[in-house]
């Protein structure tokens, strides 16, 4: 199995670091050239499986190089974003409502496509879930594709994948920084004949 991480684009809130509004998940002037950047980029590459966050940075930054090369993305919710911003002993809420359907822009809803019922996570996720979620991420993947030939892009966020390489690689949860993203960095992860993953390379941005 060998896995290309690939992070997002610049948002507006990358842009002014502010994350308070919702307008913080859309790609900024920069981070749509850097889409299209990336389309190119990922001209070189054969992709078996293509996997994206379900989040509008995240699908908005694969739209291009899957609009060029006539190929569709698996939308995860296992591969939004971690809340890595809230406290890790905050309790779970009782929740009276479900959380909300998967949906993409109708003008980019041929590009996708994802499982009966799946949905975004919940606009309070605690950190507690969001760990338990990105956990389920890792495994679904394994389940798919572990010993495996093939290359996969995942398409995600800063801390959801330095989570996800941390726990492919078996080592102990650390500072988000420790595989730092750039926005559109990508990063190559194979899989051992004995099982191991190793990182060939991470944070390539050109």
């Amino acid at each position: 199995m060998k896995l290309y991480f690939v992070r997002h684009g610049q948002t507006l809130g990358n842009m002014t670091r502010d994350y308070s509004t919702t307008a913080h998940d859309v790609l900024s002037p920069k981070g749509v050239e850097q889409a299209e950047q990336l389309a190119e980029r990922l001209a070189k590459y054969e992709f078996d499986f293509i996997y994206s966050s379900p989040l509008e940075r995240a699908v908005k930054t694969i739209a291009p190089y899957l609009q060029r090369n006539g190929r569709k993305a698996e939308l995860w919710p296992e591969l939004s974003e971690g809340c890595w911003q809230q406290e890790w002993d905050a309790p779970v809420p009782k929740r009276k409502q479900q959380a909300t359907p998967l949906t993409v822009d109708e003008e980019l809803r041929s590009l996708f496509h994802w499982e009966e019922n799946a949905s975004f996570p919940h606009e309070d996720e605690v950190y507690q879930e969001s760990v338990q979620r990105l956990a389920q991420g890792q495994e679904k993947l394994l389940a798919r594709h572990a010993g495996q030939k093939g290359n996969i892009l995942l398409v995600g966020h800063w801390y959801q994948t330095s989570r996800t390489i941390e726990a492919l690689m078996a080592l102990p949860r650390a500072n988000y920084e420790r595989f730092h993203h750039s926005n559109t960095g990508l990063s190559y992860l194979y899989q051992r004949k004995d099982g191991r993953f190793v990182l060939e390379f991470l944070n390539r941005t050109s």
